[in-house]
């Protein structure tokens, strides 16, 4: 039995479109050649998504179960070790692929290829993933009281227009979103839009995309103060004063930011009643447990959902900007879909697991 809820497939039927397409995607990538009795593609994939929802990740795990699926031994555990890391960045591709495609049954990405002629769309996230403590040396974490830790970050990587995955990778828990978002730069091509959640703001990063004749499209995060709207019959005015303000219900004007050369664009949606309430009630109770006073700024910015942005109004309106920001929700519905699907705790538990 497939496990439909991996990838956040819709049904059965998606998960029997991937494993179709792996031998494909195993020719595309070189791991194979052909398929042969001692490795298809197919089966290998369908043991995996098998073996993840049970927490089992051993070759000999693997091979046990494929021997279940063909009624016959289709090899050793260690013939399947030594194809895999006889061509590893070949079996990564190929692992790629398959992600691509699952991550095609989210959720329909609907009209947004006509926004803006952009030719790919880049959204990115990491997930933590809590691992045993006999695996602190590998997979060092933070530490506490009772000593080291052991997790991971899951970084995805990819484009929601044509589903390429450009990354897919595990990285230390302890490092930092920012540091991780250095690493899409290299992937960026002149006409893309980058989408990037408020973990991975740094003024750095955004100039380079720009450098990269890319645009990119961020919220604008509580800890980034100092913004003045720039330009019309507000300009010089504290970007809080003028939310406070107006009456309006959406707000795209230029702001400019500290230690920013250039003004850029900002938009803001005044949040509904019921989000404003819980915004502001969570704020309060952090700052009381920091035995400090909620800040009015802050309280201000509740009220609503505050944008930036280096796409001009001519090209992306708010209603596709505010469209294209919750296509990043995506990530986190796979996100959440692995993790509830898959046994990770017993997945990651061997001490040999970095190379599985």
């Amino acid at each position: 039995m497939l496990n439909t809820k991996l990838f956040g497939a819709k049904s059965t039927d998606a998960l029997k479109q991937l494993v179709n397409k792996t031998p494909l995607f195993a020719r595309q990538s070189d791991l194979v050649t052909r398929v042969s009795k001692t490795f298809n593609p197919k089966l290998f994939v369908a043991t995996l998504i098998k073996l993840v929802g049970l927490g089992s990740s051993s070759f000999h795990a693997i091979a046990t179960s494929l021997d279940e699926l063909t009624h016959c031994s289709s090899g050793s555990y260690q013939a399947i070790n030594e194809r895999i890391n006889r061509k590893p960045e070949e079996a990564i591709e190929f692992m790629k692929s398959c992600v691509a495609e699952a991550l095609r049954s989210t959720k329909p990405i609907g009209s947004i290829q006509a926004f803006g002629g952009f030719e790919r769309i880049l959204i990115g996230d990491s997930s933590t993933i809590a691992l045993p403590k006999v695996l602190a040396k590998l997979f060092p974490a933070t530490g506490n009281t009772h000593g080291r830790t052991a997790g991971v970050k899951f970084n995805l990587t990819y484009d929601i227009l044509n589903y390429e995955v450009l990354e897919a990778n595990l990285i230390e828990k302890a490092t930092d979103d920012k540091i991780i978002g250095e690493s899409l730069i290299k992937h960026v091509k002149e006409g893309d839009l980058v989408i990037r959640d408020m973990g991975y703001y740094k003024r750095l990063i955004f100039r380079a995309l720009r450098e990269a004749g890319a645009h990119w499209l961020s919220r604008l995060p509580g800890f980034v103060k100092y913004v003045e709207i720039s330009g019309g019959k507000q300009d010089g005015a504290v970007l809080e004063d003028h939310l406070k303000n107006t009456h309006k219900d959406r707000i795209d004007c230029h702001v400019r930011l500290r230690e920013w050369s250039n003004p850029i664009r900002l938009v803001a949606v005044r949040a509904t009643k019921e989000v404003a309430h819980e915004r502001k009630r969570e704020i309060r109770e952090t700052a009381k447990k920091n035995g400090k006073t909620a800040s009015k700024a802050a309280l201000i910015r509740a009220e609503w959902h505050l944008m930036i942005t280096s796409v001009e109004a001519d090209k992306l309106s708010i209603d596709q900007l505010c469209e294209l920001y919750s296509q990043r929700w995506n990530i986190e519905i796979a996100f959440r879909a692995w993790k509830q699907s898959m046994n990770l705790g017993q997945l990651f538990k061997r001490k040999t697991s970095r190379a599985h």
